[in-house]
């Protein structure tokens, strides 16, 4: 199934303040070097069955030194991951 998120009803009901908000769409060109830093940390959205426990993770780095190693892991496993039931979505 192809989906499209700008001509999508389920995307605009739900992200777009029901179909009040608008789309920006961009390209990030992989060999121009402004780009360079962007084009590195875009990842794709990991669907998974059950995700992390976030708040077990953040509380173990409460009152340390964040290490960048650190950020990573909360970016991995916190940011990029969704439910199963948000996989239509192809992020």
């Amino acid at each position: 199934m192809f989906y499209n998120p700008p001509f999508s009803q389920l995307i605009w009901a739900g992200y777009a303040d029901c179909h009040r908000g608008f789309c920006i769409e961009y390209t990030v060109l992989p060999n121009d070097e402004r780009y360079k830093d962007v084009y590195s940390n875009l990842f794709p959205v990991i669907y998974c069955k059950t995700r992390s426990d976030m708040t077990k993770r953040l509380s173990i780095l409460q009152d340390k030194n964040i290490t960048e190693e650190a950020l990573w892991d909360i970016y991995f496993h916190g940011a990029l991951r969704k439910s199963f039931d948000w996989a239509y979505q192809n992020e």
